[in-house]
């Protein structure tokens, strides 16, 4: 970011405003350290913008200390005096505008907050200290930052994850027993059920571990991802397996766009069904075991499933809330 010479806040992106006011209640709070002091220091000094947002919020902060005896009404107000007093009450709303949207957002960056997406809606959620987290549709992570880590739970779903990096300020990510810490990287989550997860990396390095007793294979090892492209998948009760999927097809998902390279149609389906309450349904079994191939629109059901009737031969029925793919009667089986 260039530095700017105004001190208004409203050239300022709201994501720098936002830090600042966590700075605040931060360096104000009970966890206070020299190397929380540190990283401010080092946050402070990054660029002009993080110096004018932080001596703002500073200043209304200051203003707050002092709004009562400000804004009290004198007991006899002359008519030269008014001008001044009506500048007075402007200046201290304003600074209580600042202030009540700066607890907002330290409620929303420092503290616990859920954030989830419906059936095919994607959001992106940007962190107090610049940290990206993308979210698939049916997705929902809970965020906690405090002075020692930051924390993110993914209860549900698929997330990417765009990690700023802060070597003093671990990342981890916990999901289906699973730990993930990075430092400055980028990499893919996705949970089935309570504790099947896959990671894949896409920039920079991570590891994955247990995240206690009892979770996984006995003995098992702490995964490292290396390498950009790399996927760790666990089950339960299995031993982790490494594969290495086209990166492009496993975050396709970002552009609104899902990926199938020989799947099954089942699976298929399933992933398709992920993105619109109106359901596909495979209604000849003998089709389910078709594999398929192409680019499609998450959320399109229709589409995919006339592509795939028109491909194998098959009936795309529409049936209000669902679509039914059937084989028409006397129709041969599909060829696989």
């Amino acid at each position: 970011m260039s530095g700017q010479g105004s001190k208004g806040s409203g050239d300022l992106p709201l994501s720098v405003r936002a830090e600042a006011a966590a700075w605040l209640a931060s360096l104000g709070g009970p966890y206070r350290t020299p190397e929380l002091e540190a990283r401010f220091g080092r946050w402070l000094a990054e660029c002009e913008p993080h110096r004018i947002a932080w001596e703002r919020v500073s200043d209304a902060w200051d203003l707050a200390g002092g709004l009562a005896r400000r804004i009290e009404p004198p007991e006899e107000t002359t008519e030269s005096e008014r001008p001044r007093r009506r500048g007075m009450l402007a200046l201290a709303a304003a600074a209580a505008v600042m202030l009540g949207t700066a607890a907002t957002l330290i409620f929303h960056f420092w503290h616990d907050g859920a954030v989830s997406t419906g059936t095919g809606e994607r959001r992106v959620l940007v962190l107090q200290d610049g940290t990206r987290i993308t979210l698939n549709t049916g997705t929902r992570v809970l965020v906690r930052y405090d002075a020692q880590a930051r924390r993110v739970r993914l209860e549900r779903g698929e997330a990417l994850f765009e990690v700023k990096r802060a070597p003093s300020w671990p990342f981890i990510v916990t999901a289906g027993g699973r730990e993930i810490r990075a430092l400055g990287t980028a990499f893919e989550v996705r949970r089935y059920g309570e504790e099947q997860v896959s990671v894949t990396l896409v920039e920079g390095r991570i590891s994955v571990a247990p995240a206690g007793e009892g979770i996984g294979p006995p003995m098992e090892k702490v995964t490292v991802l290396a390498s950009p492209g790399q996927r760790v998948t666990f089950a339960p009760h299995q031993a982790p397996t490494l594969d290495r999927p086209v990166l492009q097809q496993v975050i396709a998902w970002q552009s609104g766009e899902v990926v199938f390279d020989d799947t099954l149609l089942s699976d298929a389906v399933r992933e398709m069904n992920r993105y619109s309450e109106r359901r596909i349904v495979i209604e000849d079994p003998s089709a389910a075991a078709l594999h398929v191939s192409g680019l499609f629109q998450a959320g399109d059901s229709a589409e995919f499933a006339q592509g795939v009737a028109e491909t194998f031969g098959l009936r795309a029925e529409d049936r209000g809330d669902r679509i039914v793919l059937v084989r028409p009667s006397g129709a041969p089986a599909p060829d696989r």
